[in-house]
């Protein structure tokens, strides 16, 4: 009878371990369709001179570093794309007077060196909705100039983003323009690099970390004309695509995955694009990253509560596009927080285990698990090592062997702060909104000071989290060891040392600010 009130950890390890052996087949099936790129979609040079679309780049900054923006309306300004069927907005939402007019000076100035450049600096009086409301109130001062200029077509309007950590090639219009000549096309999103990768062990974990989802999961996905995701910069959206999804709006996290499921829902396509790549900046500093991770989880189980219903009852997505966007938010999204359920009813389900069938049966078992995990993300990583890519040669040589093994530490050591983003989201908790320092000089690189106390009170929280899975860890390790699993006691004394540490890592760099 003691053993019912064991049962339900042993149907969530049940559904835990379910729900992670999904994975591999959908990201093994991703590796081998991400070649394909898409070759299926558009043609770069679909478009001739005389009959380019007009374009709209919009820059949206907040109280960001001053140097950094300048590099990146420098980048803008130097766009290959005639100039009479060019805007660019410098959509400055900062609350602080010296740097709304650093930026508001040096836009005077970039229009008086360079003939007929159309940039404009633009501040709101009210900073509703963040990011999303910034993006749609630049949308409708663009739209007002489009109209004076005789513009009456919003599908011939071409809408492209990028953050203050980000430059724009100088090809990247003309590279992606032609992809919007399929009248389906509804948004591009290009390829990636990171400036700062080989700053230290973390940005280049964690470049191994991103790629890994853009080259993979983006590319295949993609490819396979499968349901994907905007990244919220550089990319380009065809505004009538978000016309008729409902443009930005501000209720997530993340409103550029919100946007890219409603148009999606339209029947509007999304692709990814490695012809031209952008150069960014990862975060710089562990806290940034984990901050950055916590707030895209959050987001995404609130995007998936908001959008999946539309998706599933659309009637212009296939019942593979339909079961594939429900492997990306209720599988790929959840396999962090999968893995700590797993983890954590890993006991109680023994003993549950033990009344129904032969306990040596659970110990094999419960080794398929990292086994599994290893052997999903093989593939990946042995295609890259030491590989340099030839359409990216600004990205430098691929990854080492020890960028692998950080990877695959980062990965595991992130667990316990997606999955406590992961919750945030699934219950609907309203929380502050992080935002991201980024990398380089200025007042948003890390030095272990997050500028909220909001933001230092959820480090803190997930740190105790953090505390908790170690000295968990620690423990199943002395079970297993005591009870004769050796093999158990081996492959979790891997996690025995990564939760541990990152505990007292995250410990040791928590801001001081409360």
């Amino acid at each position: 009878m003691a053993e019912l009130l064991l049962l339900p950890f042993f149907i969530c390890f049940v559904l835990a371990v379910v729900g992670f052996l999904l994975h591999p087949p959908f990201f093994i099936y991703l590796i081998f369709v991400a070649h394909r790129r898409e070759a299926r979609f558009g043609n770069p040079q679909a478009h001739a001179d005389d009959r380019l679309p007009r374009q709209l780049i919009q820059l949206p900054v907040f109280n960001e570093d001053v140097g950094m923006v300048k590099r990146l309306i420098d980048s803008a300004c130097a766009v290959d794309y005639p100039a009479d069927k060019l805007l660019i907005q410098l959509l400055d939402d900062s609350d602080r007077a010296e740097i709304s007019f650093a930026l508001q000076e040096y836009v005077r100035l970039k229009n008086t060196k360079i003939n007929d450049l159309s940039l404009v600096y633009l501040h709101r009086t009210e900073r509703t909705d963040f990011k999303a409301g910034n993006l749609n109130f630049g949308l409708h001062e663009a739209m007002k100039i489009f109209r004076q200029q005789g513009e009456s077509n919003p599908n011939e309007i071409i809408v492209s983003i990028f953050d203050a950590d980000f430059l724009v090639p100088e090809n990247y219009l003309s590279s992606v323009v032609g992809y919007f000549a399929d009248p389906v096309v509804g948004a591009v999103q290009a390829d990636m690099t990171y400036a700062n990768k080989n700053d230290n062990i973390l940005t280049r974990a964690a470049a191994v970390f991103q790629e890994n989802i853009h080259r993979v999961d983006f590319a295949g996905r993609s490819a396979s004309n499968h349901l994907t995701t905007f990244k919220g910069s550089a990319g380009s959206w065809r505004y009538l695509a978000m016309q008729e999804a409902g443009f930005w709006q501000g209720d997530t996290q993340i409103e550029d995955v919100d946007l890219s499921f409603a148009a999606q829902a339209k029947g509007w396509r999304i692709i990814y694009t490695d012809q031209v790549s952008c150069p960014s900046m990862l975060p710089a500093g562990y806290n940034e990253f984990k901050l950055q991770q916590r707030s895209w989880m959050k987001g995404l189980m609130e995007v998936m509560r908001k959008q999946l219903g539309p998706v599933l009852k659309s009637s212009h997505l296939s019942l593979g596009q339909r079961i594939m966007t429900m492997e990306f938010f209720l599988v790929f999204s959840l396999q962090a927080l999968f893995m700590v359920i797993s983890h954590l009813t890993l006991i109680p389900a023994y003993y549950f285990w033990r009344v129904l069938a032969d306990p040596y049966l659970f110990h094999k078992f419960i080794l398929l698990l990292p086994l599994l995990l290893a052997l999903t993300h093989i593939p990946f990583f042995a295609m890259r090592l030491g590989v340099k890519d030839e359409k990216r040669p600004e990205a430098g040589p691929g990854f080492s062997f020890s960028d692998t093994v950080f990877a695959f530490g980062l990965m595991t050591a992130l667990f316990i702060t997606l999955s406590y983003g992961l919750l945030e989201g699934l219950t609907g908790v309203k929380v502050h909104r992080d935002r991201t320092g980024k990398g380089g000089a200025g007042p948003n690189n890390s030095d272990g000071v997050v500028p909220a106390g909001t933001s230092v009170r959820t480090l803190k929280k997930i740190n105790a989290c953090e505390w908790l899975m170690a000295v968990y860890s620690l423990f199943v390790v002395y079970w297993a060891g005591s009870h004769g699993f050796i093999e158990i006691a081996a492959v979790y004394s891997v996690l025995a040392a990564i939760y541990p540490l990152n505990a007292v890592i995250s410990f040791l760099i928590l801001p001081k600010k409360s």
